[in-house]
This record gives C-alpha cells, structure tokens and sequence, in this order.
C-alpha cells in the first residue's frame, strides 16, 4: 500500500522566461513562434497534515505534440510541513523549428513515484513565421 501526500500543483502557467518564472502573471494559453522556447512555471502546495519529503515529488511538463516539442522533468527539492508550498519553478521547453502550426496542449503533472497526484491542461499555440 502506497500512501500518497495531498499536494497540488498551484501558480500553473505559462510566462515570459525563466527569469520571471516568480512573477505571477502565468497564462493558460500562450502563442509563439517555431524555433522558440515556451517557458512554463508552477510550485506546489502540502494541502495535507502530514510533511512531504524534500525530492520526493516530481513536476513533468510535456508537449503532447511530439512534433511540436518535447517535454521535461523537475524533481522538488524542497520538503514541505503542512500547509507548506515548494519555490516556484519553471521548466523551458523548445518548440521545434520545423513544428506545425495550430494548437496542442501542454500537460503539467505532479507526481510521487509512478502515481500522478494533481495534474493541469495548458494550451501552446504556434503560429506561422
């Protein structure tokens, strides 16, 4: 029996760069242009009554187009008593120079281990260049 933390995702968006990945003005949608990054930032918040370890849980940020781009991985370093969030983060990820224009969504999720604990829907849009 695997007993999983009450923690969620909170401050999910997207944002200028990484750099204001701490200036909350996220996005749920956000258009670019092929070649360029698409910058997405999140923190995570201990809803429950118990302490999260520190590296014990994991954001995944992934393209759900692969011909759009990819998607990438960041472990929370920080442990979490109750009511207690993590830093907010950012992941940056490549839209790749040949990639399609339209739309695709961009899947944000918490995991501890394999088992998903929270998960939130962005949308990317490219446009033509």
């Amino acid at each position: 029996t695997t007993v999983l933390p009450n923690a969620s995702l909170q401050f999910v968006g997207f944002v200028e760069s990484y750099e204001k990945r701490g200036e909350w003005i996220g996005l749920n949608t956000w258009t670019l242009e092929k070649g360029k990054n698409a910058t997405i930032t999140f923190s995570v918040k201990n809803d429950g009554k118990t302490t999260i370890d520190k590296n014990s849980l994991k954001v995944v940020v992934e393209i759900d187009n692969k011909e759009i781009g990819g998607s990438d991985t960041f472990v929370v370093g920080e442990g979490m008593a109750m009511g207690g969030t993590s830093y907010t983060e950012a992941v940056v990820l490549n839209v790749k120079k040949d990639a399609p224009n339209g739309e695709t969504p961009v899947y944000v999720k918490l995991f501890m281990g394999d088992n998903l604990i929270d998960s939130k829907i962005l949308t990317l849009r490219v446009k033509l260049t």
